[in-house]
């Protein structure tokens, strides 16, 4: 009976829900069904991000050129004070920005496709 006590959290913004009665199973149960959802989908959020990886730098390749086959260059509409003059910069960064992004939406979806 005690352990039971202990597990419960003692620091909670709606502590009624935790005192000792009927209700304080249901509100137990919410809690811990809540955490492995929670686990489960971002354990698969994970997998599925490691799953669209070829399909990431597919779509990071693609990104880093025109549809002509010309490298995509920066049209500034202001000049910084230091300009960072390395030729590879903006390429490096448009393929790290579409990489990360098809593996974050890939990921999330195969996440919301399993765990339904």
């Amino acid at each position: 009976m005690t352990e039971e006590f202990r597990n419960d959290p003692w620091v909670t913004l709606r502590f009624r829900k935790y005192m000792a009665g009927p209700k304080r199973w249901a509100w137990k149960n919410q809690r811990e069904t809540k955490k492995q959802y929670q686990f489960t989908f971002w354990t698969n959020a994970i997998i599925g991000g490691f799953l669209t990886v070829p399909l990431a730098v597919w779509v990071g390749r693609r990104a880093q050129r025109y549809q002509g086959g010309v490298p995509i260059v920066p049209q500034q509409r202001m000049v910084h004070d230091f300009v960072n003059l390395d030729p590879g910069y903006l390429t490096r960064k448009t393929f790290r920005w579409y990489f990360f992004g098809t593996c974050f939406v890939g990921g999330l979806s195969f996440a919301y496709y399993t765990v339904r």
